[in-house]
């Protein structure tokens, strides 16, 4: 059964990571640090201290996910300025019938 509905899955196609898998240069940070580029990006998360919960069922995954690794200054930097230093929150959690909003909604 797929459980991923028409919410989820605009959820899914709104996160940038397709893409920033196949970028040129994070894929040579991943490689001069012998991790993945997924290993990379769960990195620079932690590194700005988000808490990141990366979602996979695969064990050999999940234990590739648990890897982290300290990004130089220069790397962490590239990171944060490759989409122009915006941020954006791509979970929008519906926590009615509370009125929760955080800067950064838009």
């Amino acid at each position: 059964m797929n459980r991923t509905t028409n919410r989820n899955r605009k959820y899914a196609d709104a996160l940038p990571t397709q893409h920033s898998l196949k970028d040129e240069h994070l894929t040579k940070i991943a490689e001069k640090l012998n991790v993945s580029v997924s290993n990379v990006l769960i990195s620079y998360q932690v590194q700005r201290g988000v808490c990141v919960l990366p979602k996979s069922v695969t064990p050999s995954r999940i234990e590739q996910n648990l890897k982290v690794v300290k990004l130089s200054d220069e790397d962490f930097n590239f990171i944060s300025q490759m989409h122009g230093g915006k941020t954006h929150r791509f979970v929008k959690p519906n926590w009615e019938p509370f009125k929760m909003e955080f800067p950064d909604w838009n």
